[in-house]
């Protein structure tokens, strides 16, 4: 018998379909990697530098130096030098450690294995926050220089 319609080879129909299957293909390969990228991007990112305790002693060091002038001069009062004193401290511990302290309360500080903060922050107490503290302000400032020196 006869046929009228004439048969195509089985891979003609194809190419269309070949076309559109590597183009997935390599959206899938360009996607995994633009995620493999970016994956690393937020591994890098997320891993903690290292601290250089040396040069972040060194920066409040010159803090103390700078507050223990302004105190010598008379510019500035025990109070707000024991506040600043705190602040110093904290701000200290907090970049080398890592430990949030600037909104510890004394007692907070306490339970902390660190107990040249909290020696230092009882020190700072009662001159801070008291009308009529009295304290030997060069004397703390001397003994928060002492702990950020020997601060490993």
């Amino acid at each position: 018998m006869q046929w009228d319609v004439s048969l195509k080879d089985p891979f003609s129909y194809t190419r269309i379909g070949i076309w559109i299957l590597i183009i997935v293909l390599f959206v899938i390969v360009i996607y995994f990697i633009v995620k493999n990228i970016k994956q690393r991007q937020i591994e890098e990112a997320s891993k903690p530098k290292p601290i250089d305790v040396n040069s972040i002693k060194n920066e409040y060091i010159s803090k103390i130096d700078n507050l223990l002038d302004r105190i010598n001069n008379k510019k500035i009062t025990d109070r707000k030098a024991y506040n600043e004193l705190s602040i110093i401290i904290r701000e200290f511990i907090f970049k080398t450690t890592n430990i949030d302290v600037l909104k510890y309360t004394l007692a907070d500080a306490k339970k902390l294995q660190k107990s040249e903060l909290s020696e230092l922050l009882n020190e700072y107490y009662e001159p801070e926050f008291s009308k009529e503290g009295k304290g030997n302000i060069v004397n703390s400032v001397e003994k928060t220089r002492k702990v950020i020196m020997e601060w490993k």
